[in-house]
């Protein structure tokens, strides 16, 4: 099987079928999404074409990007590119597989399938009987289509999973942010992947054009120790046979990389690898065992019957440090404390899931935070000048290699070329969502606890530590669920009056008025709601002291002038 000849890939088109295509026929104007049978899987596939279609079909500027958004490639040019790669990507066979290493064929090495699938329970939970999403021997066997999603998968959002299993280039637990078209007359696959490309000179050019690193053998360490040792000695004859000072610069540089590479013999590094290495980064050494299992059918898709039961399982892959790579699907931050401190890393997603609050770390940027390269590419894009884009973004929550949670969303994504509108703009939404921040982090959260507990009393100690582990998270998403919608109504309002040219300090007032409104009353009733579901005896004095406190806040000037930016009053916090 190849996934880039084969029809593998699960779709659905505008008519309602479901089918299964060929990489080459992602062109047709009718299929207008991925139809696989989980959420990851459609994710990892999705980053996977986009790669695939980076790798071999850039364009060669913007002009030409445009082009080819209103006018995809046919099939035939696209099979044609496709040709020249194509060796990388057999499933099966007795050749290099795609991702995978067949130099690991080793009975004591071989674990059952669902050992590569995300929320499948390891052997420490198992033993212990903590199951996550999938139970435990519910996954007996996977079909080709959805074994070679599954290592995608495994791939694409690879956790910390011990010595020598390595974690992506992104962290464990990122999150990713994709353009996506809102219009459905106008978006189809083609259009949702091509929007997600870059262009040619995006990536450096770099002597190392390996991309593939499955398509040769992995070297043990001695000879990865030989290799570095080969190319550091290589690179001193460089700098001894030249006058360019700049050139000398460089060659040192990448010297310094090495060495400090020799540390981590496995390591990958964006300085001295294919800038490419980010579609196609290699972490996980596996080896599907493939086998003919007459009529069993797939415990994932329920379509195709059964290929796959075991997996060649081991570690010591590639390791991609991830303060040196930046994605383009994801946004970044700088850490503020620990061991990266003052490196940007991938955003963490969080059990906090994927509320509006995050809405600015995808869309703005600043000496802390920069939004995926995918979204910013579009800002200055007149193409999309007249229609609604929207940001998808996703991920697995993670606690070490335990799945927390997988979250997905679509927020509006809105294009504005003038930087000093688009600061504008900027500037009253994050109001908007440090006020929501305020009441989720202290007000709401806090009121409901004292209405709950006596705080000075100790022996309602773990009581509140237990809140604080189990409530806090679902009370926050109780509010931001209930305010989401407003909150991008008035984003919308907010990018109609700037386009306008009507955005004036009367109307931002009443934006932000019409806000706290809504902010105010949907805490009082969530604290109505919450105040009255203690475990423990219910005290109206205390929730009437609770609530006191609670209107004391919402109607401080901390959270009204100094957080939203309304006039100031006399009452203060």
């Amino acid at each position: 099987m190849n996934l880039l000849e084969d029809q593998w890939i699960p779709v659905k088109t505008r008519q309602g079928e479901e089918k299964f295509i060929s990489a080459y026929e992602i062109v047709q104007a009718d299929i207008i999404s991925l139809n696989a049978p989980r959420a990851d899987f459609n994710a990892a596939l999705m980053q996977f074409l986009i790669g695939l279609i980076q790798t071999v079909y850039a364009p060669d500027d913007e002009v030409n990007w445009e082009d080819l958004y209103e006018e995809p490639p046919t099939e035939s040019q696209l099979k044609e590119c496709f040709e020249k790669i194509k060796e990388a990507f057999y499933l099966d066979g007795d050749g290099y597989r795609f991702m995978q290493d067949n130099s690991i064929q080793q009975q004591d090495k071989l674990k059952p399938i669902e050992d590569i699938i995300f929320g499948a329970p390891g052997d420490s939970a198992k033993d212990k009987n903590k199951d996550h999403f999938v139970k435990q021997n519910d996954i007996n066997g996977l079909c080709l289509p959805c074994a070679a999603l599954a290592i995608m998968t495994t791939n694409t959002f690879a956790d910390n999973g011990g010595s020598g299993y390595f974690e992506s280039m992104r962290g464990n637990g990122f999150v990713s942010t994709l353009v996506h078209l809102n219009t459905f007359d106008d978006f189809s696959l083609w259009r949702n992947i091509w929007i997600n490309i870059l262009t040619i000179d995006t990536f450096h050019k770099n002597k190392n054009l390996d991309k593939f690193f499955w398509t040769s053998s992995i070297p043990d360490d001695d000879t990865r120790r030989k290799e570095l040792s080969e190319k550091i000695k290589f690179l001193d004859d460089e700098i001894k046979n030249t006058t360019d000072k700049e050139k000398i610069k460089e060659l040192k540089t990448t010297q310094r990389s090495i060495q400090n590479s020799r540390k981590d013999i496995t390591g990958i590094y964006q300085e001295n690898a294919n800038s490419l290495q980010v579609y196609w980064a290699w972490m996980r050494r596996l080896f599907l065992n493939i086998s003919d299992y007459n009529n069993e059918i797939c415990s994932v898709c329920n379509t195709h019957n059964v290929a796959v039961k075991g997996v060649y399982k081991t570690n010591k892959g590639y390791n991609y440090p991830k303060s040196d790579w930046k994605h383009p699907f994801s946004p970044y931050k700088k850490a503020v404390s620990g061991d990266y401190e003052g490196k940007f890393l991938a955003l963490e997603m969080t059990t906090k899931g994927l509320p509006y609050i995050y809405w600015s770390h995808f869309t703005e940027q600043n000496e802390n935070q920069y939004p995926a390269l995918v979204i910013t590419k579009h800002f200055k894009n007149d193409l999309f000048k007249n229609e609604q884009l929207t940001i998808w973004s996703f991920g697995y929550a993670m606690d070490k290699n335990s799945t927390l949670g997988w979250y997905e969303s679509k927020t509006p994504l809105y294009l504005i070329a003038n930087i000093d509108n688009k600061k504008l703009f900027e500037s009253e939404v994050d109001k908007y969502i440090a006020s929501s921040n305020k009441i989720t982090d202290s007000y709401l959260v806090n009121s409901i606890k004292f209405a709950w507990f006596d705080e000075k009393k100790e022996k309602n100690k773990d009581k509140k530590t237990a809140f604080s582990n189990d409530k806090t998270t679902e009370i926050s998403k109780s509010f931001w669920n209930n305010t989401e919608s407003k909150f991008y109504e008035l984003l919308k309002k907010l990018y109609q009056l700037l386009e306008q040219d009507k955005l004036n300090e009367e109307e931002k007032l009443k934006l932000k008025e019409e806000w706290y409104r809504h902010i105010k009353q949907e805490t009082i009733a969530l604290f109505n709601y919450w105040a009255f579901k203690s475990s423990i005896q219910t005290n109206p004095k205390r929730i009437s002291l609770a609530y006191n406190n609670l209107m004391k806040n919402l109607n401080s000037n901390a959270l009204k002038h100094i957080t939203l930016g309304l006039p100031k009053e006399n009452d203060d916090e």
